[in-house]
């Protein structure tokens, strides 16, 4: 067993990992000429955040780690169980609008006006403030008296951010988050993997007998709605525009063909049609999301669709084959939301379009290994005595795979895993790309 003369090198160790990963996160911000943010104000952010987001890996791993290390185990488990409590207070704060009335008070309102406005009694108003306050959301200027900051002001109501906790704290806590164990532990819903059997089925199955989750936002159309904004705050979380500026699209050949796989309306293909205006673009998905995405390009980027440097085709995954020839299929989160076999369905039907000189990019969430085995590279373990996921760095990737479990019995995978899957449908590795939350795995045609 480790003495404690290693067990405090193992801390001072962490110690210097926390301040290189702060050292970084700092240079980050002004390589990219940015000022150092503070939380009482809002800030630039830099334009290119992966490095920034590496550090804050390495950051939030440390830390936590050696939190958990030196604190009392019951206080460390008793703050995990009342974080319920935190994401019940923001959803408070959000529903009540609470960021947009202070946006138009920056030095701060006292509480019970803020609770007149709002329809909530100050004095417990205040209390679910000071909860936010203590974790940075939100600041006390002087007693009773709340002011927004930096973090605040991602949760008005205009902000999508705002549609992505209340989806998150709304229907998806009480139907998938909440019976959780009750679905896992019950006879019929446990051991399936069906889409119709998820925990969030399970939560809705007295007055929703045999639904998916889309079933059910089919019937709530706001909520639908709201949904879809949350994908919008998603999509930010993740950095989805990362692959934008790191896959090299300025090496492919003028004209080159690329088509996005179930892109949706096409929020990180616009962004390479923006970048790289020497290609030519294909978006896919079912016919009513690409309705609205002709909505959006004609808003967003008329110039693409006047160009005709983009195409709307429908496909269903599942049946069609995509469009033939591209150079480039891309397709983004979207095997996270099918078991195995759908997702090997869906990478053999790509690989029938493809070239021989064709590649297929998959961007999902990447989970890194948990475990440090002779067969796992070690460039791609987190530096010791971190765990090798790098812990709390990682910890949104293991969330919201428990998220997929919840909600449509699905899941995130390894990049071993979705090698797997391309292989299986007959495709093999050509490389892989660390995003932090996700990554790319670039698959192509055996030769």
């Amino acid at each position: 067993m480790p003495d404690s003369a290693t067990n405090k090198a193992d801390l001072r160790a962490l110690l210097a990992l926390i301040n290189t990963a702060a050292e970084d996160a700092i240079a980050a911000y002004e390589n990219a000429g940015c000022d150092v943010p503070n939380l009482d104000e809002p800030s630039a952010q830099p334009a290119d955040a992966l490095e920034l987001k590496k550090a804050m890996r390495l950051l939030e791993g440390a830390t936590t780690q050696l939190c958990a290390t030196l604190a009392p185990p019951p206080s460390v488990i008793f703050t995990r169980t009342m974080a319920a409590l935190e994401q019940a207070s923001l959803r408070v704060a959000i529903e009540a609008k609470v960021a947009d009335l202070l946006e138009q008070h920056p030095a701060g309102l006292h509480v019970d006006a803020i609770g007149a406005k709002v329809g909530i009694h100050g004095g417990k108003l205040a209390r679910v403030l000071r909860c936010l306050a203590s974790r940075h959301i939100f600041r006390e200027v002087a007693p009773d008296i709340f002011a927004n900051n930096r973090l605040s002001l991602f949760i008005r109501s205009t902000e999508p951010m705002a549609s992505l906790v209340l989806m998150q704290s709304d229907e998806l806590n009480r139907y998938s988050t909440v019976p959780l164990y009750d679905a896992l532990t019950d006879a019929e819903y446990g051991p399936s993997y069906d889409n119709k059997r998820t925990p969030f089925s399970f939560g809705v199955k007295d007055t929703m007998p045999d639904s998916t989750v889309f079933d059910w936002y089919g019937h709530h159309p706001d909520h639908s709605a709201r949904f879809g904004r949350g994908m919008v705050a998603m999509a930010s979380v993740t950095e989805a525009d990362t692959v934008v500026k790191h896959y090299p699209w300025h090496l492919l050949p003028e004209g080159s063909k690329v088509c996005d796989v179930g892109g949706g309306v096409g929020g990180v293909t616009i962004k390479i049609a923006r970048s790289h205006t020497h290609l030519r673009l294909t978006l896919q998905d079912l016919p009513s999301v690409l309705e609205q995405a002709r909505g959006y390009w004609a808003r967003e980027y008329p110039k693409a669709v006047e160009e005709q440097r983009i195409n709307f085709v429908p496909i269903d995954f599942f049946k069609d084959t995509p469009v033939e020839g591209q150079d480039i299929y891309y397709i983004r989160q979207c095997l996270h939301d099918w078991p195995d076999a759908d997702c090997v369905k869906i990478l053999e039907n790509i690989r029938k379009a493809m070239l021989p000189s064709s590649r297929l990019i998959i961007h999902e969430f990447i989970l890194q290994p948990s475990v440090a085995t002779e067969d796992v590279p070690s460039a791609s373990l987190a530096p010791k005595p971190l765990l090798p996921n790098y812990g709390e760095g990682s910890a949104r990737k293991y969330q919201q795979d428990v998220n997929m479990l919840a909600v449509l019995n699905a899941k995130e995978r390894t990049a071993e895993e979705l090698t797997e899957l391309g292989k299986q449908a007959g495709l093999e590795l050509v490389r892989l790309w660390d995003f932090v939350d996700t990554g790319l795995v670039e698959l192509k045609v055996p030769a």
